[in-house]
């Protein structure tokens, strides 16, 4: 009966920490929704201008409603290691949609009759 159990929620001390290349990407809901033209087809022309590298992945999604943003966890091999036990880093990204080209487009020409 004087028997002391261990806990099952010790933590050794000495234990590495797991680390991860992730960052959390912060975009405003109004702007999520002008990605879509109809329904839920995005927009033809849409492109993210800022911060995510080609690499990146997306492993989860949240929103914060304390907040009002839509949270993305995306990981990237060019984005520095954070141990699993922090909050990730925060990245705002800008989307831009329907930029025009710059290329006008010639039009056809019309027979003469």
């Amino acid at each position: 009966m004087g028997e002391k159990l261990e806990s099952p929620l010790k933590v050794d001390e000495n234990a590495e920490i797991e680390k991860r290349r992730v960052k959390i990407m912060v975009i405003n809901p109004l702007a999520f929704m002008g990605l879509f033209s109809q329904g839920i087809r995005f927009k033809k022309q849409t492109q993210l201008v800022s911060g995510i590298p080609d690499d990146a992945q997306l492993i989860g999604i949240t929103y914060d409603t304390r907040r009002d943003l839509i949270l993305m966890v995306i990981q990237s091999e060019l984005f520095d290691e954070t141990p699993v036990n922090e909050v990730p880093p925060f990245i705002q990204i800008n989307i831009q949609t329907d930029f025009r080209n710059t290329k006008k487009k010639v039009a056809p020409k019309r027979k003469r009759k």
